[in-house]
């Protein structure tokens, strides 16, 4: 079987293409998601359940494991849609590879929006909070989708967080709106294939932990 002609596709035909992968290779996307999800949340429901509290462990998670799933998955997109061979080790073999420099450019975006940030936040001490997020949101649009195809660029041309950064703003030069809405649907797909499954295991884990404490009562009393 030939691999596909790389040529511009309009969000539909991204989103059917998107789909047919999906519907072609669902075990191994969702093999790769639950490696992730399933321990976060294990994990993230056992620190609600004994510390009451699971955002600091929920970010680390994020900067582990999901930052990895993520690199694993624009591998394996990549591969079946070049209609090449791909596996899970494969997949997270590469994301490991390219881990630190996703990292690092997840990093270099948080210190770019610290001066937005700190201009909302003189706007709002003046009493302009309203002027302040009309500053800030688009420029926050702005700037994650221009550098929405680093991570991308990182994983598929093997370039570092600084050209990954560089690289996705040349790309997406003259394709704002276009990529703007590839992405906005991109990540609502995204957010059904790895969110429901997240949450069902969670709600499953925290029944389980919560009838725990039931089955103790009902043995002590008899």
């Amino acid at each position: 079987m030939e691999a596909p002609a790389l040529k511009p596709l309009s969000i539909a035909e991204l989103l059917d293409k998107a789909l047919q992968l999906y519907k072609r290779h669902a075990l191994l996307l969702l093999s790769i998601f639950a490696v992730v999800l399933i321990p976060s949340a294990v994990i993230s429901s056992i620190s609600i359940f004994y510390l009451n509290d699971s955002r600091l462990v929920d970010a680390i998670l994020a900067i582990v494991l999901s930052v990895l799933a993520e690199l694993a998955c624009i591998f394996a997109i990549s591969e079946l849609y070049l209609d090449r061979q791909v596996t899970l080790r494969s997949a997270y073999k590469t994301g490991l590879k390219r881990y630190w420099s996703r990292l690092g450019m997840g990093m270099l975006v948080g210190l770019a929006m610290i001066p937005v940030g700190l201009v909302m936040f003189l706007v709002s001490m003046v009493g302009l909070s309203v002027l302040g997020f009309i500053i800030l949101i688009p420029v926050l649009v702005l700037l994650t989708t221009r550098w929405s195809l680093s991570a991308c660029a990182i994983v598929l041309e093997g370039v570092g967080a600084v050209a990954g950064l560089e690289r996705s703003w040349r790309l997406t030069d003259g394709y704002f709106w276009r990529v703007f809405g590839t992405s906005f649907a991109a990540g609502l797909l995204t957010l059904l294939l790895s969110l429901l499954p997240s949450l069902v295991v969670t709600f499953l884990f925290e029944e389980m932990l919560g009838a725990a404490p039931k089955f103790t009562l009902i043995a002590t009393t008899r």
